[in-house]
């Protein structure tokens, strides 16, 4: 079919935008054999809406059109970075970039391409000679004073995406003003994906390696060593969760700063954590007299606040989301799974010189503090459509409330078991525990983000990934000290995940995929 054949006359005016400005001969063809086999549907898809900066910047799937990551996608998101750029109080032009790039197809390419956008407006560029971890851009943008830093990468998605992460001069991921295994392979051969947040499957050669060599801790990094998975041997292998690593991690940034600063101002030392995170590094800051802070969930928030922190003459201890990013300390203002990998080992060799485990530490920290009983997941849902009317529903869920209201969403799971008391709804600004009801934590009208809070304890979120077509839900019941009996706390968490799946999310009536194990 040819392009003035289309139905659809905006269509055709955007596929011959797009092809007279693109120079990839690659991305020509794969256009025009989707208009000779009349993938009209496909093509609405890639050239009627641009990717947007989402959690962690642009990413998005490789192939032709302003939706996916291609030349003229990364020309025009460098051509639009510059121009932010000189018009903010950086000195670009004398301090320049940092450009980096991981191992995957095209990432080099990609981060040739915006050098020269930067190049060609005289700002100095330093470019990285070869494949490097993502949290080398935010500590040489500190280190050499740069006025803003880009690393071209996916992180742990599959080999076909690619992404466009932006760093502010401070070393922390820009928050962009848009209104609206050791060698690198691209291929990713041992993985279907390679995110260590998968568990066990994306662990089986380092497991195999570990049991040949008698080890009895795996520290594994994503592609672009930015995230971290633990696991320790004790009879058997167990892989630790990002929230079980925040709550070892916490605790011994904690004990590490009291041993080194035995008359300091706890007051003054701070732990951050996302809000879809567990809360046990709040209930820890709290017992230890150290203040705390939540933040919405991307490490450029986390990133950001540290740093002003640290100008107002505080200390940031520790930082982490559940997805298995930490940031231990600030001399890289981002996630990052080198230095987290080195504390860990740290942490582990203290506790074996002294007869411990990692797995008895955590169990040690749950004792004194209360048990944080954790079940998160996900469902894959590639249609954003649907995605939005599952979290609509939600928000309409009782026929007879009057607009925003807590009688607007479900009041209960399970036939009135287990009661709802309050909903934050960080998509529209709804809260109910604010006497306004207005959430005080940014709003994102083009991301999906609901908390329910019940009359047990129970907490849940449900949002989408900004980064990945995924559903995602994250539990957690909170137990005093006084609870030990994690059998019972563990029946009724499950009972309620169980309920807000069935009752909410309704993954057999809307298709929804499972997370693979």
């Amino acid at each position: 079919m040819a392009i003035e054949h289309l139905s659809n006359a905006e269509l055709s005016a955007k596929i011959s935008e797009w092809l007279q400005w693109n120079q990839n001969e690659k991305m020509r063809i794969e256009v025009e054999q989707l208009l000779k086999d009349n993938k009209q549907a496909e093509l609405e898809r890639i050239f009627l809406q641009r990717i947007e900066f989402g959690t962690a910047g642009l990413r998005g799937r490789m192939g032709p059109g302003y939706f996916q990551m291609n030349d003229l996608v990364i020309i025009q998101t460098a051509q639009g970075l510059l121009k932010y750029l000189l018009t903010q109080p950086v000195d670009l032009l004398n301090k320049g970039v940092v450009l980096g790039y991981d191992g995957r197809h095209n990432s080099k390419r990609f981060a040739e391409l915006t050098a020269g956008i930067f190049l060609r407006a005289g700002s100095p560029v330093m470019l990285c000679s070869n494949v490097i971890p993502t949290p080398f851009v935010p500590f040489a943008v500190t280190k050499y004073k740069a006025a803003a830093g880009v690393m071209v990468t996916a992180s742990h998605n599959p080999k076909d995406d690619n992404g466009y992460k932006v760093y502010w001069n401070n070393g922390a991921q820009e928050l962009i003003p848009v209104k609206e295994q050791i060698e690198p392979d691209a291929d990713f051969p041992t993985v279907k994906f390679p995110n260590p947040e998968e568990g066990k499957s994306a662990l089986d050669l380092s497991i195999r390696t570990a049991d040949i060599n008698n080890s009895v801790i795996i520290l594994a990094n994503d592609p672009d060593a930015d995230r971290l998975a633990v696991a320790e041997k004790i009879h058997s292998w167990r892989v630790f969760t990002g929230n079980e690593i925040g709550a070892l991690l916490g605790w011994w940034m904690i004990y590490t700063y009291k041993q080194r600063n035995p008359n300091a101002d706890l007051s003054n030392a701070y732990m951050l954590s996302s809000t879809v995170s567990s809360k046990i590094l709040k209930t820890m800051a709290s017992a230890e007299g150290i203040s705390f802070e939540e933040t919405l969930t991307g490490f450029k928030w986390m990133g950001n606040r540290a740093c002003q922190l640290h100008t107002e003459g505080k200390q940031v201890l520790f930082a982490f989301e559940e997805a298995i990013g930490f940031m231990c300390g600030t001399a890289v203002l981002d996630k990052d799974g080198i230095s987290a990998a080195v504390t860990v080992a740290e942490l582990a060799a203290f506790l074996y010189n002294n007869g411990k485990t990692l797995t008895s530490q955590l169990d040690s920290i749950y004792t004194k503090y209360g048990h944080h009983i954790c079940d998160n997941s996900y469902f894959i849902c590639d249609d954003p459509q649907l995605t939005k009317t599952i979290f609509n529903r939600l928000r309409n869920f009782n026929e007879h409330s009057n607009g925003m209201s807590l009688d607007s969403y479900p009041k209960w799971i399970l036939n009135g078991k287990y009661k709802v008391i309050s909903v934050r709804d960080l998509t529209n600004g709804f809260d109910s525990t604010k006497a306004d009801n207005k959430a005080t934590l940014p709003i994102s009208k083009t991301s999906q983000m609901i908390t329910f809070t019940f009359d047990n304890g129970f907490v849940v979120t449900l949002r989408t990934s900004g980064t990945e077509p995924k559903l995602k839900y994250y539990s957690e019941l909170c137990a005093n000290p006084e609870i030990q009996d994690t059998e019972v706390l563990q029946k009724t968490l499950r009972e309620m995940v169980k309920g807000v799946i069935d009752e909410f999310i309704e993954p057999e009536k809307n298709g929804l995929k499972c997370r693979s194990d």
